[in-house]
């Protein structure tokens, strides 16, 4: 009797290490995938001067698939991740449509434009390595939630 009891003890707590590991495997991946999504709708962008050209400019400014399939892995992500991630990844996306609307404005002059556009690419790039470092910080501690532990310690461990 002892040792069925012990059996499933050691079977919840290896059922909740299971679920937690493919949690964060399912974290780190959709991590790779949104900084993916994110990097390639950066580089559509069209170069400064080049925005006369119709055809590049209506593209970029538009809804790109990259673009899309960045604003959907943000929504998975949204899903399972800590709300410090989730600031930054709101954080980043901010910066990326302030950017991104920055190419479609109409400013005085080109220098104008071009200081708008720099002070824009800047932020996004802050924006972006706040956003690794805090994904990276949170993938590595490779460790399981507190909320576990607490309900160990506190013997509410039940499923």
């Amino acid at each position: 009797m002892v040792a069925l009891l012990i059996a499933t003890v050691i079977y919840r707590w290896q059922k909740e290490i299971d679920r937690e590991t493919a949690l964060q495997i399912e974290f780190r991946r959709l991590c790779a995938e949104y900084i993916k999504a994110a990097k390639t709708a950066f580089f559509e962008q069209p170069f400064i001067g080049e925005e006369s050209e119709v055809e590049k400019a209506k593209t970029f400014l538009s809804i790109s698939t990259a673009e899309q399939h960045s604003y959907i892995t943000r929504d998975q992500l949204f899903l399972i991740a800590p709300d410090h991630i989730l600031e930054l990844i709101r954080a980043h996306d901010n910066a990326f449509r302030h950017w991104k609307m920055a190419f479609s404005k109409e400013f005085e002059s080109a220098s104008d434009r071009r200081q708008q556009v720099r002070k824009f690419t800047s932020d996004l790039r802050n924006a972006e390595l706040s956003m690794l470092e805090g994904m990276r910080s949170y993938q590595s501690l490779g460790r399981l939630s507190p909320s576990f532990w607490q309900r160990v310690k506190n013997g509410l461990y039940k499923r």
